[in-house]
């Protein structure tokens, strides 16, 4: 089972989505029952059960170094894009990023120094006048690139749901309601690829080009980013295909 908040979380994003009523329908009164229920309460539509791919640490560092939107460094040309450890203590590499940054520029070896701070990849690509650095977290994508297309998301997530750790989740949704549906709830716990497609929905738009595998007894998913903007964008999969889940009201 998930927190409160975050099957709060999950509800909202249905009930605006669906436009339909949704209640929590785990009381607490047993470990069997699911999170949210959409219909009635003897003969439901929808059951959902909802589950979180969060690594705490990740998270809290996301958070700290992704403030504000990216930075504008004086004297560094060109957009960077910089990879940090989810141990990093930034206060500590905020004040030397800049200079580091324009020593690889000028084809210094800051490998010992980043190191030692928690920099652990940094790429730059053009236009040469920028100045931008984007921090992420965690893992990066070789170049530096991103997946726009949301052609990693389908794998990534059939493999969560599919792993042992959710067991429980499966358990819960083996009910006789017309629609299993898990709410997966990412920051942190997905790869790099998947993790910035969720963030940057808003902007891209794009759904991912093929299905999930889901095991039984699930019939779909809804995937919500738990970082950036607590409205932004997120999915729902079914077998009428991917669809945008509308923002959550404020």
């Amino acid at each position: 089972m998930a927190s409160g908040g975050s099957e709060e979380w999950a509800r909202q994003d249905v009930a605006a989505h669906l436009g339909w009523p949704v209640v929590h329908h785990d009381d607490g009164s047993g470990d069997s029952r699911y999170d949210l229920r959409v219909g009635g309460g003897d003969h439901p539509d929808v059951a959902i059960e909802v589950v979180r791919a969060v690594d705490r640490q990740w998270t809290e560092t996301w958070n700290v170094v992704t403030r504000g939107g990216p930075l504008q460094m004086d004297g560094v040309t060109g957009t960077w894009v910089v990879t940090v450890a989810p141990t990093l203590r930034w206060n500590r590499l905020r004040p030397r990023l800049a200079s580091l940054l324009r020593a690889a520029e000028d084809g210094v070896d800051i490998t010992d120094e980043s190191t030692s701070l928690g920099l652990v990849h940094w790429v730059r690509h053009g236009p040469l006048d920028d100045g931008q650095v984007h921090v992420v977290v965690g893992d990066y994508l070789p170049g530096g690139l991103v997946d726009s297309s949301g052609a990693a998301l389908p794998q990534w997530v059939s493999t969560f749901i599919r792993a042992p750790a959710r067991a429980d989740v499966l358990r819960k949704l083996q009910v006789p309601v017309p629609a299993r549906e898990v709410f997966v709830i990412v920051g942190g716990g997905a790869s790099w690829e998947v993790e910035d497609y969720l963030v940057m929905l808003g902007e891209h738009r794009t759904l991912p080009p093929t299905p999930p595998e889901l095991p039984p007894p699930v019939t779909g998913v809804w995937i919500s980013s738990g970082l950036g903007d607590d409205h932004q964008l997120a999915l729902r999969w079914t077998p009428a295909g991917w669809e945008h889940i509308d923002a959550r009201p404020t």
